[in-house]
């Protein structure tokens, strides 16, 4: 119970708020004790949608629990489920009538607090007699995090090969150890090391408890997918199976409650050793500063910027490198910092007061060209607001798309430590981004209600004065922030059509249908060098330039000559009626992105990994990036400078419309995810709902 006994029995005064009333109008999150997970069957009326493939119909619901409230949590927005808000004030309990089986009575959805005949409130909301001029520990209130969820599935093949430095996309980004063993370089797999603590066994203040279900280790190697879910201070590891009776939710694998600190981000990174033995590192950031990463195989852990020694900011988002071997992080004051798994702290790290270089777009604290005993390998900053996602291109692992809460995602070589692109949203910050698996096509939501969809271009003749990236379209339909979107990779055909879906602050489900051939012709005028824009001390004030005034400052823009500028006019009149640049056939346009590169770049890729891997400091990014004789036909996937790109209009792009969406007036939503038989969207609240596809 979240309640005491004695005010669960006060009785309810008819003509003024009881002692019960009082207490939920004065917390934000009145709980008390953590509750079990829960699992439940939803009303198909309810909560039932269609689409062009049919009707979606929910299997089971899943409630995550959140932890109680701390003073220094975030007390200007809690997501609080509407489940346990109509058990509180119904029952008293979130726990709701112990006498129903919630698998057997379908759970409805609770009914609205707010009156439609007048828009009036009927029913005062939980928290309204908090001050609201109080000050809030987490200073970035609008991105207050709820559960957050992630699936990770466990019988697929991992990516073992492009980890293991053999592959062409295996070792773009991490140099080679002087150090080998058997023939083997330590950036293999076999060879990663594993988090120094004993989780079960800790003694540190930093963990107040572990749980572990029975037998734990043989279900967790039996599991085909693992849901991860992290609220408030409670880390899950839950068994997924098609069967809800052999899912153990209440008791799951693994559950670690910590002592300091709200979840904000989670990142894994799954793998198989040459022996066969299953891995999988998870990593969990926390308003305080401090990253956990653990590895529920072999249930040991470590910490990174422990206390906050390195930097006092809260993390926002992590993402493992293709490789493994290094983790990277954003923090809310626009700083990245790298980390590499197999090195602890440094003890005395003062970097604000010395900066080792800077420019225009980013601030270099500690460079990742030289070898550090400690962490971190690197530390950048990008800007002054927060790093909201961090995403690693699936084939050339050296690019990362960073988005911020300063309205501008970043394109960054790892290697070069390079800004190669600069991009603003429509309108507000950017919160997510997604990649598909082709390495095509970038997917970026925020707060300008929009999924905007990049393209990587290819050509040299482009890249080299438009950038990396070039919009082709947008996807709306959202009426609020989106918070995800994610790729249907089971309904998707890499190059002719994709399917996506996105959840935003309204609730919302939208599933779109993306063909890059068949999009919406749009009116424009030919461009021949866009507008580029300036930011002045990593904010959002964007400065207009003239086209001449691009051309010739070479700290803005790239400089062009007036023969490639004829060049990049003539192919565009050139181009097949399809937006996108890179498809010409049908058979090319299934082809992923090294393919394509392969195919028509005259640069010997052989010979770069080659070289590559003949010299211990030599890296294949660079010959990625760097540009042979002959401009025109070299392989240049990014400018040689930073590329601004401009604000372009709503009018000036295609509009893609959704397939099929549904309100599941649960509240904020935080992410969507895809099975083959399954639908799972993700609430911050901490409910999950499966449904069956059609």
């Amino acid at each position: 119970m979240y309640l005491p006994t004695d005010l669960g029995r006060a009785p309810i005064k008819t003509n003024g708020p009881s002692q019960f009333q009082i207490l939920l109008n004065t917390n934000i999150c009145p709980i008390q004790t953590i509750d079990p997970n829960a699992v439940y069957k939803p009303s198909e009326s309810d909560f039932s949608f269609e689409n062009l493939d049919g009707l979606y119909k929910p299997d089971i619901g899943i409630r995550v629990s959140r932890s109680q409230l701390l003073q220094d949590d975030p007390n200007t927005y809690v997501a609080f489920s509407k489940f346990v808000e109509q058990n509180l004030r119904k029952y008293h309990t979130t726990l709701g009538n112990l006498n129903h089986n919630l698998m057997t009575t379908p759970v409805t959805l609770p009914p609205e607090t707010v009156g439609a005949h007048d828009g009036k409130t009927e029913i005062l909301p939980i928290g309204c007699s908090i001050n609201p001029l109080v000050s809030d520990p987490f200073r970035n209130v609008h991105l207050t995090p709820g559960c957050i969820t992630t699936i990770v599935p466990l019988d697929e093949t991992p990516h073992s090969s492009n980890a293991n430095g053999k592959g062409f996309s295996g070792k773009i980004w991490g140099k080679k150890s002087d150090k080998q063993g058997h023939g083997s370089h330590i950036d293999g797999l076999d060879f990663l090391k594993q988090p120094r603590s004993s989780l079960s066994r800790t003694t540190s203040n930093f963990v107040a408890k572990v749980a572990t279900a029975d037998n734990m280790s043989k279900k967790l190697n039996m599991a085909k997918s693992v849901l991860i879910a992290g609220h408030g201070r409670l880390i899950n590891v839950i068994n997924l199976s098609p069967n809800p009776k052999e899912m153990e939710v209440d008791a799951p694998l693994l559950r670690v409650t910590l002592t300091v600190g709200v979840i904000t981000c989670v990142s894994t990174f799954k793998y198989v050793t040459s022996t066969g033995e299953k891995n999988l590192d998870v990593l969990v950031g926390l308003s305080t500063g401090d990253i956990i990463w653990f590895n529920p195989f072999r249930m040991k852990y470590s910490r990174w910027n422990k206390n906050a020694k390195l930097i006092r900011k809260s993390v926002m988002s992590l993402a493992w490198s293709r490789c493994g071997r290094f983790a990277i992080a954003g923090f809310s004051n626009g700083e990245v910092m790298t980390f590499k798994r197999d090195q602890e702290d440094e003890e005395n790290y003062s970097h604000h007061v010395d900066v080792l270089k800077k420019n225009k777009y980013m601030r270099w604290f500690r460079s990742g060209e030289t070898a550090h005993e400690a962490n971190p390998a690197s530390h950048i900053k990008l800007c002054t607001r927060a790093i909201t996602s961090i995403k690693i291109h699936p084939h050339l692992h050296n690019l990362a798309v960073i988005t911020s809460d300063d309205g501008f995602f970043r394109i960054m070589d790892l290697q070069r430590e390079f800004i190669t692109d600069v991009v603003p949203s429509y309108y507000g910050g950017l919160l997510c981004s997604e990649i598909t698996s082709d390495g095509k096509y970038l997917l970026v939501g925020g707060e300008d209600d929009f999924v905007a969809i990049y393209e990587f271009l290819l050509s040299s003749a482009q890249s080299s004065f438009q950038g990396t990236v070039k919009l082709v379209g947008r996807l709306q339909g959202s009426a609020s922030w989106v918070r995800g979107v994610t790729i249907d990779e089971f309904k998707t055909t890499n190059g002719i059509l994709y399917r996506i879906g996105s959840v935003s602050d309204d609730g919302r489900l939208q599933l779109y249908e993306f063909q890059p051939r068949n999009l919406p012709k749009v009116k424009k005028a030919v461009n021949l060098q866009p507008r580029a824009e300036e930011i002045e001390n990593g904010n959002a004030s964007r400065m207009q330039l003239t086209s001449t005034e691009s051309i010739n400052d070479g700290s803005t823009g790239t400089a062009v000559t007036l023969a490639q500028r004829k060049r990049f006019a003539l192919n565009r009149q050139k181009r097949s009626d399809s937006v996108s640049s890179l498809t010409s056939s049908t058979a090319q346009q299934q082809l992923s992105i090294i393919e394509l590169i392969k195919s028509t770049s005259q640069v010997s890729l052989t010979s770069a990994e080659h070289h590559a891997n003949g010299y211990g400091n030599a890296n294949l990014s660079n010959a990625l990036f760097k540009s042979s004789t002959n401009q025109e036909d070299a392989m240049v996937f990014g400018p040689s400078k930073t590329v601004v790109h401009r604000v372009i209009g709503v009018k000036e792009v295609p509009v893609v419309f959704p397939i099929g969406e549904d309100n599941l007036k649960l509240g904020r939503m935080e992410g969507v995810y895809f099975e083959e038989n399954y639908i799972w969207v993700f609430c911050s609240t901490g409910d999950l709902m499966r449904y069956f596809r059609p």
